[in-house]
């Protein structure tokens, strides 16, 4: 029924069917299927999901705080808006809130955008691992050295160590001992120059790998380690474990240390030192405190990992991506795109004080190798001598004694 025969079917029965009546309702009946029309488009304009203009939804989604990224057609703005409203209902900083928010989005990203990124969903990681390292100025240790580390982690860690013995060596009996905790490990033996020694983690104990071969049985333990005192029999640990490194701050320290059994009398010290022993450096040690200068025979790294404290990380397969031959820009735009716009969901959504990333995982393939080059064959040496006569020239002339060809001003 138009809109004139709702008017005229107002009126009285005589008068419906006159065409007089009819024009002069006519004006009037355009006027209110006018008006009808504006209330249907301020209706639909109030209505999220049946807006038709992507400015009338970003006006709708500002009375909630929630912006469109430049990027964000009308459709994925409305999967914006649903996902991050349904995690806000939902408690938004709890695990599952922000879960459902990423794994919501993704499925309307992937619906929308026809682009499959997969294979996984998205998956929170609350206080995520993460691997630390540290290393002395100049990456070498010296004899006496201390090294201070800070460990933000949530629970002790064990630490993993390298050694790389330097020109100047051999290192001989390092040892290496936590001040904070007061543990130390010691392995009987030297690092010669080029030769890596890693103290590895394995479990609760600590291996050692001289250049790939096992030499664990050198390895000894030590607890209760004071410096300038020397350690009992029921202080040492075989097998040597692990050590740790506390919450909060930490204190390294390394000397060599003499042993019957190993060779190195120009590298370690005869007697336990203690912290105030120091190498001789003019204006910055005490003559009585002080050994002659020993330079550094050895690189050091050490490695340990750490429960991040106040952290979420999500992470996002991402290794492969589907969508239509004829798409616009690249697919690692795309799945950039979705990443970054997680990443801005979850920092929405975080608690205050927590630090949150969104790491994405692309295709890799990874193959350890554990070979390692330890000489090339084959070897061809080479005798080398003097090139000059059979006796030495002379070096000054004297008179009478020296020939004349065979001399030079004295």
């Amino acid at each position: 029924m138009s809109r004139l025969d709702d008017l005229a079917g107002r009126l009285h029965p005589l008068l419906r069917e006159g065409e007089r009546i009819r024009s002069l309702l006519a004006p009037s009946a355009v006027a209110a299927e006018i008006a009808m029309e504006d209330m249907i488009e301020i209706g639909r304009a109030h209505r999220f999901d049946d807006v038709l203009e992507l400015e009338e939804a970003e006006r709708l989604g500002a009375l909630l705080d929630i912006r469109r990224e430049p990027w964000q057609t009308l459709p994925l703005y409305r999967a914006w808006l649903h996902a991050t409203r349904e995690a806000m209902r939902d408690g938004m900083v709890t695990h599952s809130a922000i879960e459902d928010f990423a794994r919501r989005y993704a499925a309307d990203y992937q619906k929308y955008s026809q682009t499959l990124i997969g294979p996984a969903t998205p998956l929170l990681i609350e206080n995520p691992r993460r691997r630390k390292i540290a290393q002395p100025d100049g990456l070498v240790l010296a004899p006496l050295a201390q090294l201070p580390i800070e460990a933000i982690t949530l629970a002790d860690t064990a630490v993993s160590m390298l050694f790389t013995g330097l020109a100047d060596g051999p290192e001989a009996a390092p040892l290496i001992a936590n001040l904070t905790t007061g543990a130390a490990l010691v392995w009987r033996g030297r690092i010669p120059p080029g030769a890596q020694l890693a103290i590895r983690v394995q479990g609760d104990r600590a291996i050692a790998l001289l250049d790939g071969a096992d030499v664990s049985d050198r390895l000894v333990g030590l607890t209760g380690f004071v410096p300038g005192e020397a350690w009992s029999p029921t202080q040492v640990a075989t097998p040597a474990p692990a050590l740790t490194l506390k919450r909060g701050n930490n204190m390294l320290w390394f000397l060599p240390v003499a042993h019957y059994d190993v060779e190195g009398l120009d590298r370690f010290l005869l007697a336990l030192p203690d912290l105030n022993l120091a190498q001789g450096r003019w204006d910055s040690g005490l003559f009585d405190q002080a050994l002659f200068d020993l330079p550094a025979a050895v690189r050091f790294l050490a490695t340990w990992i750490e429960i991040e404290p106040a952290a979420i990380a999500l992470d996002v397969a991402a290794q492969a991506v589907s969508r239509p031959v004829d798409a616009a820009g690249s697919a690692e735009a795309d799945r950039d795109r979705l990443i970054g716009a997680l990443d801005t969901g979850i920092q929405r959504l975080k608690a205050a004080g927590i630090r949150a990333s969104t790491r994405g995982f692309g295709f890799e393939e990874v193959q350890p190798a554990y070979d390692r080059i330890t000489a090339v064959l084959p070897m061809h040496v080479r005798e080398a001598g003097s090139s000059g006569g059979e006796r030495l020239p002379n070096s000054g002339g004297l008179w009478g004694v020296t020939s004349f060809n065979n001399s030079t001003f004295g």
